[in-house]
């Protein structure tokens, strides 16, 4: 279910650049507002993921919804499968803190970039997907409700000095019943680049694979009888 809703220009883009991912490990400075700023962030969370566990929030942040979702990859399942995900992109790009971006991205389409990379000999072309979503903050509740991405960039549309953003509310409505928009409270838009693929490989299905195979593993193991 969809609503347009018409909103003030300073409520709704007040975040559009992305800057508060994530809840733990936070890292000034880095942000998922260029295609070029997605990378340094993952760049950036892996490697400090390597000795500070909370850093996984960061790691999971820079990972777009679509691929997520094509492989049922929720954020309890990310840490179920973590060390096997840093394994797959250390095995595919090489050693994080030798990697150097190779020129500047190129854009495929609005919402697709690329950007070439490398690390010692290995040269690998990340591709990134730029994810429209917002935060809805429903007057009754003012709790925050994280909605689904919309793609092509486009989702906010600016007219005499206000902004129109369209919402996936579907969430919403199956929670709690239909949603009037004057109902809200707050609506905060974000754009922001998140990694989707490396070119030329199947990381993807790697991972969708890694975690079929651990979730198989967890059901032998509570199906064994337990040892006297």
């Amino acid at each position: 279910m969809r609503r347009v809703i018409p909103l003030a220009l300073a409520l709704s883009l007040a975040a559009c650049v992305c800057p508060d991912v994530g809840q733990l490990g936070e890292m000034p400075g880095f942000d998922l507002a260029t295609p070029e700023h997605s990378f340094a962030y993952l760049k950036e969370a892996f490697q400090r993921g390597d000795t500070i566990e909370a850093y996984g929030d960061q790691e999971y942040a820079c990972l777009a919804e679509r691929l997520r979702r094509e492989r049922g990859l929720g954020r309890g399942e990310y840490y179920f499968v973590r060390s096997e995900v840093r394994q797959l992109l250390k095995d595919k790009i090489g050693d994080l803190s030798k990697v150097k971006v190779l020129g500047e991205a190129r854009m495929l389409a609005p919402d697709v970039a690329e950007l070439d990379i490398s690390a010692g000999d290995k040269v690998a072309t990340v591709v990134l997907v730029r994810e429209n979503s917002a935060d809805v903050t429903l007057r009754d509740r003012r709790e925050a409700s994280f909605n689904s991405p919309r793609s092509p960039a486009d989702a906010v549309a600016i007219r005499d000095r206000y902004a129109t953003a369209v919402v996936d509310v579907g969430d919403l409505v199956r929670e709690r019943g239909p949603i009037n928009p004057d109902e809200i409270y707050e609506l905060r838009y974000r754009s922001c680049w998140r990694f989707y693929d490396l070119k030329g490989t199947q990381i993807g299905a790697d991972i969708g694979r890694e975690l079929e195979r651990k979730r198989a593993a967890a059901r032998v193991a509570e199906t064994r009888p337990p040892q006297s």
